[in-house]
């Protein structure tokens, strides 16, 4: 058995991968260079993925209008979304704005409010992209409990 000494500089690269090993009884220890993940995520658009995830108001609200594609209501308004609960008046408003940037949902028209001289705008889930078709796909697998329906 190797004797470790019992203070070590981190910069000393020798040591640290045998008290790596030492320590959680690991047999493998990465050999990648330390520029790696540099190197690789150069000139790719992986930033792309984790903005289609964030901020978590726009993945609730895409939740909910999931949630309303599978009950069949495929088309709806600022105010049908405003009944979702887990989110805020204002935080609907800026997520769907970012779903349309995103280009998830899209403005299917206008119309004019019940009881009232407004107009609201009316949306739909964009079918025709990819990036949602998938998501949706995702949705049902994970809400029906791993069973693909």
């Amino acid at each position: 058995m190797e004797i470790l000494p019992t203070s070590f500089n981190t910069t000393q690269v020798s040591y640290v991968p045998h008290l790596l090993s030492y320590i959680f009884h690991i047999s493998y220890i990465s050999t990648l260079p330390p520029n790696f993940w540099v190197m690789k995520m150069r000139g790719r658009n992986y930033e792309r993925f984790i903005e289609l995830l964030t901020p978590p108001s726009d993945v609730k609200l895409l939740c909910y209008i999931f949630q309303l594609y599978e009950w069949g209501i495929k088309e709806f308004t600022k105010k049908d979304l405003n009944l979702c609960k887990n989110l805020e008046i204002w935080s609907i408003k800026h997520s769907l704005q970012r779903l349309q940037e995103k280009g998830f949902v899209k403005v299917r028209g206008i119309a004019k409010q019940p009881n009232s001289k407004m107009w609201m705008k009316v949306y739909e889930l964009n079918e025709e992209n990819e990036i949602v078709q998938k998501l949706l796909e995702l949705f049902r697998v994970v809400v029906n409990g791993g069973e693909n329906v």
